[in-house]
Formats: C-alpha cells, sequence, structure tokens
C-alpha cells in the first residue's frame, strides 16, 4: 500500500513539473506616472547612475551597498557595479540607450541572489500635465523563473518597488 502511495505522490510531482515547464517564463512589469514637470527636468535623473541613489528603491533598500561606476556615469556603455544586502542583491546596470529627454534602456544583470538578464526601459512622454514616465522590466526567468512565479507573485513585488521609485523622484523633479 506504501508504495502505491509513492508512486502517486512521484507520478504528481512528475505532472507538476510538467506542468511548470509549460508556463510561460517571459515577462515584462510596466508601470506609468505623471510628473508636473518637464521631460528635461526627469531625464537627468534617469540618465545619470550618480543620481540613483536620490530615489532608486533599491539604493534607499541597503545604505551600505558597495557601488562602482565605471565609464561615464550618464553615457552608453556606462556602467554601475552594485553589491548589496539580500534585499537589493549584486549585479549591474549598463547603459544600453540613451535619447535625451525620451528614452533610457538599460540591461540589468543580476548575480545574486538569482542570476538573471533583463532589460529596464524608462520612456518619457511630454503630456499636457507635464511628463509621462513609463518604467518597464522584461526578460526570460527560464525554468527556475517559472517555477518561482507558481508559488510568488514576482509581479507585485517588482511594481511595488518601481512605485517606491515614482515616489521618491516626483518630488525631486516637481520641485522649483
Amino acid at each position: 500500500m506504501a508504495l502505491y502511495i509513492l508512486m502517486g505522490f512521484a507520478a504528481l510531482c512528475a505532472l507538476f513539473f510538467v506542468y511548470i515547464g509549460t508556463r510561460k517564463g517571459t515577462f515584462k512589469y510596466e508601470i506609468k506616472e505623471t510628473f508636473n514637470a518637464e521631460p528635461s527636468k526627469v531625464f537627468p535623473f534617469l540618465s545619470d547612475f550618480n543620481l540613483g541613489s536620490q530615489w532608486s528603491p533599491y539604493e534607499k533598500a541597503d545604505s551600505s551597498m558597495k557601488k562602482q561606476i565605471v565609464g561615464e556615469p550618464n553615457k552608453v556603455g556606462g556602467k554601475f557595479i552594485f553589491s548589496g544586502n539580500k534585499e537589493t542583491g549584486s549585479g549591474s546596470l549598463e547603459f544600453l540607450k540613451i535619447v535625451p529627454n525620451e528614452q533610457v534602456e538599460i540591461r540589468l544583470i543580476m548575480t545574486a541572489p538569482l542570476k538573471a538578464e533583463n532589460l529596464v526601459c524608462y520612456s518619457l512622454k511630454k503630456v499636457p500635465d507635464g511628463t509621462e514616465f513609463t518604467w518597464s522590466m522584461e526578460g526570460d526567468g527560464g525554468y527556475l523563473g517559472k517555477f518561482i512565479t507558481f508559488f510568488v507573485d514576482c509581479e507585485k513585488i517588482v511594481i511595488d518597488q518601481f512605485r517606491k521609485g515614482m515616489t521618491n523622484l516626483k518630488p525631486l523633479v516637481e520641485s522649483n
């Protein structure tokens, strides 16, 4: 009898892992916020690694984060290398594309707690009320990502961090 129970449990586990394999591994998380400021006021905070500490929810979560900027902090190819606590992790950011007052694309490579490579995009659009700021991140979590997102709402976690960043950035760009 115990053998049948064990075989049934093994079959259920196998079916679960097959199901996980059928889930979508790619993701794109995105939020938008309108700031009462011109794009030229918002853009410097997005396109210069030196200004990130003023608003980044990740840098604010770990005040003792080790940081290093390699290359120009506001040019394509510039890199920000970080090593933080369990909340922020370790990895690097690299500017891939910078279009003044419109768009910034960044390659995010995480080395801890899990390895990942994602694309972060900041987009600015002039609107009647000021500037619409869109913050997105996309990538492919692979099988491990499929497994983790079965149990953890990663989209909510990331979007909550993006919202903290927007909240931190808003008074910086709307002042004066």
